[in-house]
């Protein structure tokens, strides 16, 4: 399943309690820092995946529209940045053209939801991988003014249900939020950040 390893650009993440890694990391001249994200798991035949969409909303996908200054507009809101990123935003959409050319970004599993007005009010992001048979929720994110109505949770739900069709046998999230938890996710272990030391 899901690998004890992750590399990222500031570090490694180790499964908490797994002490032959963190000897591994140690001897390697990193150090564990008080950084860690709780990762949660659901089996993808226990989700529910009969969310309702308010009327009028509807999902969609980068599969049918992946502009970026869409999808950065509503993360600039959903993670509570500010009413609207600012004109000169072109870092904030440099960033979403970054992540949309990752080797196993899949548009059909960047799921939107779209409101009546045509505005994109809701993103999931799921990450498929295969030889894992596994899906990686992130990130998620909905505008404010669109919160508490089921939206979030419809367009996580789908993304996994996605993810199944293509072969996970379960999906992963690095929270425990309630609305995780409503679908049916459950805290399985924790990962410790490590930063190499300097010499």
């Amino acid at each position: 399943h899901f690998d004890t390893t992750e590399v990222n650009h500031a570090g490694i993440y180790l499964m908490g309690g797994d002490n032959e890694f963190a000897q591994i990391a140690s001897d390697a001249g990193y150090s564990k820092v008080l950084n860690t994200e709780p990762m949660s798991m659901v089996s993808v035949d226990g989700v529910d995946y009969t969310t309702p969409m308010p009327l009028g909303f509807s999902i969609s996908s980068l599969a049918e529209d992946s502009n970026p200054q869409k999808v950065h507009r509503l993360l600039y809101r959903g993670f509570n940045h500010g009413d609207e990123p600012e004109e000169s935003c072109d870092d904030g959409i440099a960033d979403r053209e970054f992540m949309q050319s990752a080797p196993n970004f899949d548009p059909l599993l960047n799921v939107v939801a779209v409101a009546p007005n045509g505005d994109w009010v809701s993103y999931c992001g799921m990450w498929y991988e295969s030889n894992g048979k596994y899906g990686y929720v992130e990130p998620v994110a909905t505008d404010p003014d669109y919160r508490l109505r089921g939206i979030g949770k419809a367009v996580v739900t789908e993304g996994i249900r996605r993810c199944k069709q293509m072969g996970a046998e379960v999906a992963y999230v690095g929270s425990t939020q309630p609305v995780y938890l409503s679908i049916g996710f459950r805290q399985v272990y924790t990962l410790e950040k490590w930063l190499k030391r300097s010499s």
